[in-house]
C-alpha cells in the first residue's frame, strides 16, 4: 500500500480529529503515469493524464463515507454508486491507471500545495494496491464504478 496524506490533510486531521468530515464531498481522480512522491506535489499534464473522476453517479457530486467506522475502517457509503466516465474520445483507449488522488473538486492540483486536502494512493489488479480495479485500461466515454472503498487506521497490535 502506498497511501499518502498531504501536509494540509494531516494538519487538518490533527486540528479537527475527523478524517471522515474532511473527505466527505471530495472526488477521486485517476491518472496515468508515475505517482508523484508527495500529494503536496503538483500534477503535471505533460507527465500525467487525467483518465476519469469518480463522483456520486458520475455527476461531479462529492463522495461520502458511512457515519460509523467498521473494524477501524472508514468505508464508502454503501447506498452510493461511485462512478466516473473515461475522458477523451469515445471508444478509444485513453491510458492506463497509475495512481489516484482524492481531492476537493475545486482543486485542479496544478500547483504544489502544503495546505490542500489531498489523499493519494496506487491502483492495481490485486489487494496489494490501495484501489483494486478489474482493468487498468480506461476507454474514453466508458463508465467505471468503484464497488468498494475503505481507509483503515493502523492498529496498535
Amino acid at each position: 500500500m502506498s497511501l499518502k496524506l498531504s501536509t494540509g490533510l494531516r494538519n487538518q486531521v490533527l486540528a479537527t480529529g475527523s478524517l471522515r468530515s474532511i473527505l466527505n464531498g471530495q472526488v477521486i481522480r485517476m491518472y496515468s503515469g508515475p505517482e508523484p512522491l508527495s500529494p503536496d506535489d503538483a500534477i503535471s499534464s505533460a507527465i500525467n493524464t487525467l483518465l476519469l473522476t469518480y463522483s456520486l453517479n458520475a455527476t461531479a457530486t462529492g463522495l461520502t463515507f458511512e457515519a460509523t467506522p467498521v473494524a477501524g475502517s472508514l468505508v464508502k457509503t454503501v447506498a452510493e454508486t461511485w462512478s466516473g466516465v473515461g475522458t477523451g474520445t469515445n471508444g478509444v483507449l485513453r491510458g492506463q491507471m497509475g495512481f489516484w488522488r482524492m481531492v476537493p473538486s475545486a482543486d485542479d492540483q496544478s500547483l504544489y500545495s502544503d495546505s490542500a486536502l489531498r489523499l493519494q494512493g496506487n491502483v492495481g489488479l490485486t489487494t496489494a494496491f490501495d484501489i483494486v480495479v478489474a482493468s487498468l485500461n480506461v476507454i474514453g466515454g466508458t463508465t467505471y464504478s468503484l464497488s468498494g472503498f475503505s481507509l483503515e487506521m493502523p492498529s496498535g497490535v
